[in-house]
């Protein structure tokens, strides 16, 4: 199962109250019995979730006959989806605790395995590789980390990390 798809699935079960055995990657909105506005809210839920914005021609791709499948495709280069891909791959943190507001302490990610696994999602994003020392520390949750990491892609150089997330963490 792959990070956005966890996400797209958890906020279909946790917000719209979609019976989890029916949320399969194979799945239609339609065969979920989301109406047209139900699918908008569906979709403001996702770009606040991963802190994105859909282009027109992706929110365009998304009609009630999509799968959720093809949905978390759109998502998959998020800084958030990037992030909690290399958490599960890197770490084999369960994705039912990847929550936004988790904290990498909470997680079991110190500070050296910190500074690895964001170096490894700024090399993923073509982020602007920032000193180790501006890293967010481990008591940042995965949203913050994820919007100081979307931030670096957007700036890429002469960047500052956003209020709250200077600092080391040794």
């Amino acid at each position: 199962m792959t990070a956005p798809f966890s996400l797209l699935r958890r906020l279909l079960i946790e917000d719209f109250d979609i019976d989890p055995a029916l949320v399969r990657p194979q799945a239609t909105l339609t065969g979920l019995d989301m109406d047209s506005l139900t699918l908008v809210e569906f979709m403001v839920g996702i770009e606040t979730e991963l802190e994105i914005r859909l282009t027109e021609e992706q929110e365009a791709s998304v009609r009630a006959e999509s799968t959720l499948g093809t949905m978390a495709e759109l998502f998959q280069d998020s800084a958030y989806a990037q992030l909690l891909d290399l958490l599960i791959e890197q770490h084999a943190i369960e994705t039912e605790r990847l929550s936004p507001k988790a904290t990498f302490k909470e997680l079991g990610i110190g500070p050296e395995k910190l500074k690895d696994l964001l170096a490894l999602a700024e090399a993923r994003l073509g982020a602007y590789r920032p000193e180790p020392a501006t890293y967010p520390n481990e008591e940042v949750d995965l949203k913050e980390a994820a919007q100081f990491l979307e931030q670096r892609r957007r700036t890429r150089e002469n960047a500052t990390a956003p209020s709250g997330l200077v600092g080391g963490s040794a």
